[in-house]
């Protein structure tokens, strides 16, 4: 078990509602270790026996009551599928980490793989946690079904991330007024390679001087 992917659970996914005590702890099943807020789910399949069966806050302290059947929520094998060509996960994680720090991006932005809209924001979550091993290189998302989540697995880890809704008009159209964007994979990433590598303006706070 790697501390790394567990502080990022509590960092990163586990949710920030006290309206929902035991989401806002890490499930430590027998045989893995569990994270959701409702938008995102991680399993992380590496356990620690001593804490079988209990929720935990951040401090190591146990949240009581049940935490929701994360396994009932996964799709089975038979409705999923993988996407040929398979996806470049390394790249899209570093498009997505890219963008979310672009001027004017909202946490309602989305973006369309394969026909299903996913929010950047979560998704670039989701991937900064694969990205925190090697398992980001193998990593796979998977074709699932227009209104089941979408799933994203390594060896150690599966993910889920919720769909949303999208407006097939708005795909690709240009931003207005800080508005949320919808953009196809294909865009998102040619916006990252052409774009990407430019380095960040630097202010200079003392311009007045000029």
């Amino acid at each position: 078990m790697e501390k790394k992917i567990i502080k990022a659970m509590y960092s990163t996914i586990v949710s920030k509602d006290p309206v929902r005590p035991t989401m806002t702890g890490v499930f430590f099943d027998n045989d893995c270790c569990v994270a959701t807020d409702t938008h995102i789910l991680v399993v992380y399949h590496h356990a620690n026996p001593k804490h079988a069966g209990k929720i935990l806050d951040v401090a190591g302290e146990e949240i009581k009551g049940t935490f929701p059947n994360y396994k009932r929520v996964f799709p089975s094998k038979e409705r999923m599928s993988h996407y040929h060509p398979r996806i470049d996960l390394a790249q899209l994680q570093k498009a997505c980490a890219w963008f979310t720090r672009q001027p004017g991006f909202t946490d309602k932005d989305v973006v369309v793989i394969r026909g299903k809209g996913l929010s950047i924001k979560y998704l670039s979550t989701l991937l900064n946690l694969f990205a925190l091993t090697p398992e980001i290189k193998s990593a796979e998302i998977f074709q699932t079904p227009e209104a089941n989540a979408a799933v994203i697995k390594s060896k150690n880890i599966s993910a889920l991330l919720m769909p949303m809704m999208v407006e097939e008009a708005k795909v690709d159209a240009p931003r207005a007024d800080d508005c949320p964007v919808v953009l196809t994979l294909e865009n998102l990433i040619n916006q990252f390679v052409f774009e990407g590598w430019k380095p960040k303006p630097v202010e200079d706070p003392m311009a007045w001087l000029d």
